[in-house]
């Protein structure tokens, strides 16, 4: 594995503060940038994404990711074929997107006027 110099200054770490109906878009807009700074960086190396993610997003979001644990995919998928950085992605999206409250998430929106 050839060593990249990755100057990681570019990217805000991961805000945790707030409501849990406001940590699930704040995590999809934040990962989304995430995923153009690595493209823009040109990081190809599973293991780098991976501790680059977890390092970018702070200490916070590191300590939170060793307490979850990798739903892993559905009981009708045999084997998981994915990466390390994909099962990164793949928990915290689930800690973080299932936080969402969709119905009060509706009734707030019908309630702006």
């Amino acid at each position: 594995m050839a060593a990249i110099n990755i100057e990681v200054g570019g990217i805000k770490n991961f805000d945790l503060s707030g409501t849990d109906s406001a940590l699930g878009p704040r995590w999809c807009k934040w990962n989304e940038s995430f995923e153009y700074f690595i493209l823009a960086k040109s990081v190809k190396d599973d293991v780098q994404q991976r501790a680059l993610l977890l390092h970018s997003a702070g200490g916070e979001v590191q300590e939170l990711f060793e307490t979850l644990v990798d739903p892993g995919l559905g009981p009708d998928v045999e084997e998981d074929t994915a990466t390390s950085f994909q099962k990164v992605i793949r928990t915290l999206d689930t800690y973080f997107i299932h936080r969402v409250n969709e119905p009060y998430e509706w009734h707030m929106f019908r309630n702006m006027v």
